[in-house]
């Protein structure tokens, strides 16, 4: 076999002629390519594009989100609106003026109306403080006492009650049938179970001829409160005889009631 230098030249030529013939045509096959890809590009934008800006975006429903004072744990719920009219009230309120020439009066300030009320219903809910108080449970005797001593030989003039220190101060009229006189008042604090005496005491220069005046002081128990009742009678022995003056067989009383301290200050009277 002959080597030929020129054909293998030629050869060598002819090939490589080939390869730039292919690298040419891939090149203008991409330039091609690009030219079509552009073209459609520009279409896109020319159709669809151009009129994209009057397109407004569909954005996301988004739920009521929670304040930083919810606590935490809380349901979360998307709030809706109802009207009165869906579920089937009335829209407004109609109230109708019978009366034109006296129409309803309406606070200025409701609130101020409102606040009044309720201070007022606080006021009345208030604990009240209850004081007791010692009263009479009979009239004074009169006028007429010393008509009345001489029919019945002894009589109560006047009596009064003090809560402060506790004590009955009275004074007793009784008929001069003698020199020596016994003047005692009887009193029981449980219904007469038990009773006790007080001898009264004669006062200086009472003697009208015919009648004379003795004095006496009851002091009330210390565990005696309310609704507790104290009773007496006084009773005159004179002689070899006695009388006594119970209040026409009533028995003079005293009560020991309770009393707010506003109805009290406001004068209500305790005497009976």
């Amino acid at each position: 076999m002959y080597f030929d230098p020129d054909e293998m030249e030629f050869a060598s030529l002819s090939s490589s002629q080939e390869v730039y013939d292919d690298e040419e045509d891939k090149e203008e096959e991409e330039e091609e390519d690009v030219r079509r890809n552009r073209h459609r590009s520009d279409s896109r934008f020319g159709d669809d594009v151009e009129f994209d800006f009057l397109k407004v975006p569909k954005l996301p429903r988004s739920s009521s989100l929670k304040l930083s004072t919810t606590p935490p744990g809380s349901p979360t719920r998307r709030k809706s609106v109802r009207f009165a009219d869906a579920l089937g009230l009335d829209l407004a309120l109609v109230r109708h003026i019978l009366n034109p020439d006296e129409p309803p009066t309406v606070p200025l300030y409701p609130d101020a109306a409102s606040s009044s009320s309720s201070a007022a219903v606080v006021a009345d809910s208030r604990p009240r403080r209850v004081a007791s108080h010692w009263r009479l449970c009979f009239p004074q005797p009169g006028l007429d006492v010393r008509r009345r001593t001489l029919d019945s030989k002894v009589q109560l003039e006047s009596c009064v009650v003090s809560g402060s220190n506790r004590r009955v101060y009275g004074t007793v009229r009784v008929a001069n049938v003698a020199y020596e006189k016994d003047v005692r008042v009887r009193y029981t604090t449980n219904g007469w179970l038990t009773f006790y005496d007080v001898i009264a005491s004669y006062v200086e220069h009472s003697n009208d001829l015919v009648t004379d005046r003795f004095s006496f002081v009851l002091s009330i128990p210390d565990h005696l409160g309310p609704r507790c009742r104290l009773e007496f009678a006084v009773r005159y022995s004179v002689g070899r005889e006695t009388f006594w003056d119970s209040n026409s067989k009533r028995n003079y009383a005293i009560e020991c009631v309770e009393l707010c301290e506003d109805n009290f200050f406001r004068g209500a009277s305790p005497v009976a």
